[in-house]
């Protein structure tokens, strides 16, 4: 049986930080993931229903895009600037991140809540250098989003909630690579890369890796030896051989340990050439 005694629907944020803050009580705001859990699963005593808050949106400024911590999956499949803008790559993870289904009710907090769903969002959010908007009544704090999910949970003090999440525009360009059973399965590895070239230098690199350790995580030892760097084909093996020597996955029913450390190569290269020949094209 479900562990839920209460529910609470708060209309502002003064409500909302007060409800959650309350010690002794085990309260958590309503969020779905791609990977939902049963109802009688879920680890609070109070249920918080963020929806009157305003959470659902998505907004473009000099600065990027501010999507609300409600958003669901589907709006980014959806919505046309995630098409056009990263070249495409928010618009490919979310469709990748579950069924039509579950896009349509797991939000993008939900994402970054559970990880144990889908990666390929929280890839992408690593790749691009995302910032988190946290909130507590009228506070409002920021955090880079490799800092927010570093322990494999959202990073959020009591009364605290996710708010927004701010993608920062670039001219760099971002390939994902994966592998499923599946085109439609949940990923065994994914990687997303993101590379700002210079004519043929890295001038910046990111290589954010799920299903090769614990949590989707950016190999910061791969990005480091590819920056300041002129690309080649031997640079890119380097990063492949440093990808599956730095990972640390756990195997299962998909894919043995061994297995996803390989991978982790092969689909850093394979995603490191892609990045480039889009660039080049």
């Amino acid at each position: 049986m479900s562990a839920i005694k209460e529910y609470y629907r708060p209309e502002d944020w003064k409500s909302a930080a007060e409800i959650l803050g309350r010690p002794g009580v085990k309260t958590a705001p309503i969020l779905v993931s791609t990977k939902p859990s049963p109802v009688e699963k879920w680890d609070m005593e109070t249920a918080v229903d963020l929806s009157r808050l305003g959470l659902d949106y998505i907004k473009e400024d000099e600065q990027g895009i501010h999507i609300g911590a409600l958003t669901t999956v589907q709006t980014l499949v959806d919505t046309p600037i995630f098409s056009t803008k990263f070249n495409g790559i928010f618009h490919l993870a979310a469709k990748h991140a579950a069924t039509g289904g579950l896009r349509n009710v797991a939000t993008m907090a939900g994402v970054l809540n559970d990880l144990s769903g889908s990666g390929e969002i929280a890839l992408t959010l690593l790749a691009s250098d995302a910032v988190v908007y946290i909130r507590k009544d009228q506070s409002i704090r920021t955090q880079p989003i490799a800092g927010f999910l570093a322990e494999g949970k959202q990073n959020l003090t009591a009364g605290e909630v996710l708010a927004e999440i701010r993608i920062p525009f670039s001219d760099g360009v971002f390939a994902l690579e994966r592998v499923a059973r599946t085109p439609a399965d949940q990923e065994i590895v994914a990687v997303v890369v993101f590379l700002l070239l210079s004519g043929s230098q890295i001038t910046k690199a990111r290589v954010a890796i799920s299903g090769a350790s614990p949590q989707p995580m950016r190999f910061l030892a791969v990005e480091q030896a590819l920056e300041k760097q002129e690309f080649s084909s031997s640079l890119v093996e380097k990063a492949a051989e440093i990808a599956t020597r730095e990972a640390k996955p756990i195997g299962d029913f998909r894919g043995s340990a061994e297995y996803r450390a390989a991978m982790a190569g092969t689909l850093t290269r394979r995603a490191l050439l892609k990045a480039w020949n889009l660039k080049a094209g």
